[in-house]
């Protein structure tokens, strides 16, 4: 293993991770040649490690990359993306998603239509009103609904009803 691979993979975050303005990418290659330095007097990793911290190259490398959060690469699908691009993608992907939900949507209503056409009167009610569709029960739950509005306009809530 070479002395450079030491610090490769702090070159390759900040290379595949982020857009370096000129001025930050200055900086990075000036740190970066005191690293390979460093790295080039260190026996092996360990002790390349361990001088990184006491020199305070590592703390500026912390800072470096503390520098440059704002010029992260945004990488959506393996592909970098800028700002405006991923902006058009979103209005592409709503106008798709709008346009499928309508046709979903349309798709439904003639799918209901046919189905009210189609099956007896009885089945409809409870279909399209649920259980308030049926004879009997659908006057019991109308009627409790009306006592239940009874209580709360006259006060008389049960314990824990807002």
């Amino acid at each position: 293993m070479g002395n450079t691979t030491w610090t490769d993979v702090r070159k390759r975050t900040l290379t595949d991770y982020y857009n370096l303005p000129e001025e930050a990418q200055r900086r990075a290659d000036d740190l970066f040649a005191r690293m390979d330095a460093l790295a080039a007097e260190c026996a092996d990793q360990g002790q390349f490690e361990q001088q990184l911290l006491t020199t305070g190259l590592s703390e500026e490398y912390n800072q470096l990359v503390a520098s440059c959060s704002a010029y992260a690469k945004v990488l959506i699908d393996g592909e970098e993306k800028t700002k405006d691009e991923i902006i058009a993608d979103q209005r592409k992907n709503t106008a798709k998603t709008a346009a499928a939900e309508a046709a979903k949507s349309q798709a439904r209503q003639q799918v209901s239509a046919a189905l009210t056409q189609v099956l007896p009167d009885e089945v409809n009610r409870v279909r399209l009103y649920g259980l308030r569709g049926l004879p009997i029960i659908g006057d019991i739950i109308r009627r409790a609904e009306q006592i239940d509005s009874l209580r709360w306009m006259f006060g008389f809530r049960k314990k824990g009803e807002e």
